[in-house]
């Protein structure tokens, strides 16, 4: 929360005249918590470092944290305007992720808490494990997962029911619950399906998991590694 001495207040001046005054301060930064980034070996990633600074004249110092061995990011890697920072940053080895943070200064003082940026490898998400098919009725089912590895980024998960032999796609469903729970209503009674599901993050989907064949009239069997 923005300390309530950084806040504007509006003066009336002789004449009736409105004046906005804002109080000196050290730079604060604008985002409320720490940014995650996934990215691949040799591929880059664009940080940006926004504070809020009167005067708004701001220097922009980054700093690289791994293991506790802290060193400062040489100036000629980022760019600085004004109140923002950005800095694109290319993990080559193991070595390279770890965190970033970035510090204003301005003519009041140093950023007290810097703006913190988690650089982390990031991959595809793993297979969905233990898929079970519950609460199956006349026309409806639920299956129950639990999640694998995120590949290092946020994952969502997704449910599709194809209609068998034709795989015609019959229910999408998506959720961010985890552990995953799915629920497809309005099926049909008589009918066969396949039902597939993924994890995905930024990197992409992770391979599917498998129920297959589903009917009404009995029990499913289970398909894949789970």
């Amino acid at each position: 929360m923005r300390d309530a001495a950084f806040e504007s207040a509006t003066l009336v001046a002789p004449r009736g005249t409105l004046v906005t005054y804002r109080p000196p301060h050290a730079p604060v930064c604008v985002q409320e918590r720490e940014e995650l980034y996934g990215a691949l070996k040799q591929e880059t990633v664009t940080l940006r470092c926004q504070v809020d600074a009167n005067p708004s004249a701001v220097t922009f110092h980054w700093t690289f944290n791994n293991s506790g061995d802290q060193t400062d990011v040489p100036a000629n890697r980022f760019t600085s305007e004004v109140t923002s920072s950005r800095l694109n940053y290319t993990p080559v080895t193991d070595l390279d992720y770890g965190t970033l943070l970035c510090y204003g200064v301005n003519e009041v003082g140093r950023q007290k808490d810097p703006c913190v940026f988690q650089v982390v490898i990031a991959g595809r998400p793993s297979q969905l494990q233990n898929c079970t098919l519950n609460n199956q009725t006349s026309n409806s089912l639920q299956v129950d997962c639990t999640e694998g590895f995120d590949g290092g980024l946020p994952q969502s998960f997704f449910m599709e029911v194809l209609e068998l032999p034709s795989l015609r796609s019959k229910v999408n469903l998506t959720t961010y619950r985890m552990p995953p729970t799915f629920t497809a209503n309005g099926l049909d009674p008589g009918a066969s399906y396949r039902i597939m599901l993924y994890a995905v993050n930024a990197k992409g989907r992770s391979d599917p998991a498998f129920i297959d064949p589903v009917t009404f009239k009995g029990v499913a069997k289970l398909q894949g590694e789970f």
